[in-house]
C-alpha cells in the first residue's frame, strides 16, 4: 500500500494530454508535484510531439512521488481523442483533467476531492481559474465571470446546470474532476462537433448528476499564441455584409447548427439508453434543445436562399414564410433582419 493510499480515502488520477508543450510543461508538472494532495497516478497521452516534451516527462517521472505513465501516440490523433485515451487508462475513482501549459494552486486536487466527497449527488466538480499571460502575469479575468453572467451563475448554483450547458457548454477541462463511474457515459468522446472533450464531459454528466462548483480560482489558466482555441461565427454582424457574403455566412451557420443537431442527438440517445434511472425531465430538456436547433437550421437555410440572387418575388415569398413562422423573431433580429434580406 502506497503512502497516498494510506492518507486518502479514494484513488485520484490525473489525465493529461500533451503536444509540443516543452516550453511550459515543466511548470505544470512541478505544480502537480507540489499538490497538498498528490495524485495516485498521472497518465499522460502525448500526441506525437516533435519537441522535447516526452523527454521532459520521462525525466519528471523518475523523481515524481507518484506513478507517471506516458502513452505516446504513433500518429497525431488530436486533443479530444488523446484525452479519451488518457481517461480510459486512468484507474482512479476520481479523474482530474490537466492541460500542459497551466499552473495549479497547491490545494487544487485536495479541494476538488473534498467537494466531491462531501457532495454525493455531484458527478463532476469544477473551479474558477485566474487567466494569466504566458509569463503567468494576471490579466484581471476570472473564467467563471468571463463565461457566465451573474444570472447564469445563479442558475448554475440552483441546480439548473443542464439547461445552462445546453446553451453554453464552456466548463473548462483544466478546472474539473469527475467520478470515474461515469466513464461509460462520456466515452467515446465524439469528434467533428463544436464541442471538444471537456464540454462533452460536463454536458453528459450534467444529464445524470449534479455539478459542483468551487468559487475560488485553483488554476492559473495560461494564455499564449500557441494554445488550441476555437471561435464560432455569430450572426450579429451578418446583416452588414453584401448579399454574396451573407449567403455564405448563412449557409455556414446552417451547417454549424446541423452539426449540433447530430451532437445533441447523441446526447439524447445516451440518455434514452439509461434504463437504470428515470431521466424523463432531462430527455424533455434535450428534446427541446433539438427542436430549437432544427428551427435554426431551417431558418438560416431560408435566409441563405433569400440571399442567393433569387428573383424579387421568390425572395419575398421565402421571407414572408419565415416571418409567418416567427423564425425571424426566434432566430434573428425580427422584422429588421427580414427587411435587410428583402433589400439585399
Amino acid at each position: 500500500m502506497s503512502s497516498v493510499e494510506r492518507l486518502f480515502p479514494v484513488k485520484f488520477s490525473v489525465a493529461m494530454c500533451t503536444y509540443d508543450g516543452a516550453r511550459f510543461i515543466q511548470d505544470q508538472l512541478d505544480s502537480i508535484e507540489k499538490q497538498t494532495r498528490i495524485p495516485d497516478e498521472l497518465v499522460i497521452c502525448d500526441d506525437k510531439s516533435s519537441d522535447d516534451t516526452r523527454d521532459i516527462i520521462k525525466s519528471f517521472a523518475i523523481k515524481a512521488p507518484f506513478p507517471v505513465r506516458l502513452e505516446a501516440n504513433e500518429t497525431n490523433i488530436g486533443s479530444t481523442k488523446s484525452f479519451e485515451k488518457a481517461i480510459k487508462l486512468c484507474q482512479g475513482e476520481i479523474i482530474a483533467l490537466s492541460d500542459q501549459d497551466d499552473v495549479w494552486h497547491p490545494d487544487k486536487l485536495m479541494s476538488l476531492e473534498s467537494s466531491l466527497l462531501s457532495s454525493p449527488n455531484a458527478g463532476l466538480v469544477f473551479s474558477d481559474a485566474e487567466v494569466v499571460d504566458e509569463d503567468l502575469r494576471p490579466l484581471g479575468i476570472r473564467l467563471w465571470s468571463f463565461f457566465f453572467s451573474s444570472k447564469e451563475r445563479q442558475l448554475f448554483k440552483s441546480g439548473q446546470a443542464l439547461d445552462l450547458l445546453l446553451e453554453k457548454p464552456v466548463v473548462t477541462g483544466a478546472t474539473m474532476a469527475f467520478r470515474a463511474e461515469y466513464k461509460n457515459l462520456i466515452l467515446p468522446i465524439p469528434t467533428g462537433t463544436q464541442l471538444i472533450h471537456d464540454a462533452w464531459i460536463a454536458l453528459m454528466i450534467a444529464t445524470v448528476a449534479d455539478l459542483a462548483f468551487i468559487g475560488e480560482p485553483l488554476v492559473m489558466y495560461r494564455q499564449h499564441p500557441m494554445q488550441q482555441t476555437g471561435l464560432f461565427a455569430k450572426a450579429d454582424s451578418i446583416d452588414r455584409k453584401d448579399s454574396a457574403s451573407r449567403q455564405e455566412c448563412f449557409e455556414n451557420l446552417a451547417r454549424s447548427y446541423l452539426r449540433e443537431t447530430d451532437l445533441f442527438g447523441r446526447v439524447l440517445k445516451q440518455l434514452q439508453s439509461r434504463s437504470d434511472v428515470d431521466r424523463k425531465k432531462q430527455i424533455k430538456t434535450v428534446e427541446a434543445k433539438l427542436a430549437c436547433l432544427n428551427r435554426m437550421v431551417a431558418h438560416y437555410k431560408a435566409r441563405a436562399a433569400a440571399n442567393a440572387g433569387a428573383k424579387r418575388l421568390s425572395r419575398t415569398a421565402l421571407i414572408l414564410k419565415e416571418l409567418l413562422t416567427f423564425r425571424y423573431h426566434l432566430c434573428s433580429k425580427g422584422t429588421l433582419s427580414a427587411v435587410r434580406d428583402l433589400l439585399a
